[in-house]
């Protein structure tokens, strides 16, 4: 039996690690909560650009800047599931919105990552939640009623009150780990 499920939201984490400048070095994270919690099971959520919404956000782009793009992408999945991550991915949804507003461009997780967590519930004994979203508090509820042990890992700026408050063991910030996890950038 697998002790513990870790369900990394990146599409949560990506605009408060933008806002606040950094990003995490996944193989340092894995180490990290490895060494606090044994034996876990590791599943990266994570959605690819589509078209128009990389045309959005790079005006003047080309087609090739665009498949670069998801190329770029496919071999960071590449090398996450080489470092034993699971990868979950899909392509952002474009949704067009009439003039003067602006299309929004969603990558939602939240069915997948309450599936899988209720999937696979009979293999672990605490779950870990890397978001700050508060759609997974019916989830979080679900597994503490299973008997389940569970934390997150949230985004400090970006997480609902109670869902933060709805955990059986003490759930802590992205940032409050951050010397010991993010990517060291090498000068040039």
């Amino acid at each position: 039996m697998s002790k513990t499920l870790v369900c990394i939201d990146m599409a949560n984490l990506y605009y408060y690690l933008e806002k606040k400048g950094w990003t995490v070095d996944w193989a340092k994270f894995k180490t990290y909560l490895t060494s606090l919690y044994g034996e876990i099971i590791f599943i990266f959520y994570e959605g690819i650009r589509c078209a128009p919404h990389f045309m959005q956000k790079n005006p003047g782009a080309s087609w090739s800047d665009y498949h670069k793009e998801v190329k770029d992408k496919i071999q960071y999945f590449r090398k996450l599931k080489e470092m034993g991550f699971i990868i979950e991915t899909k392509y952002t949804n474009h949704i067009p919105a009439p003039f003067p507003k602006k299309p929004k461009n969603k990558c939602n997780f939240d069915v997948e990552i309450t599936i899988d967590a209720l999937s696979r519930i009979d293999s672990f004994e605490r779950f870990i939640l890397c978001s700050g979203d508060g759609d997974f508090l019916r989830l979080i509820d679900h597994l503490n009623l299973k008997q389940k042990k569970t934390l997150l890992i949230y985004p400090k700026d970006r997480t609902s009150d109670k869902l933060k408050h709805s955990t059986t063991e003490k759930s802590f910030s992205l940032g409050s780990i951050k010397e010991i996890v993010k990517e060291q950038v090498i000068p040039t």
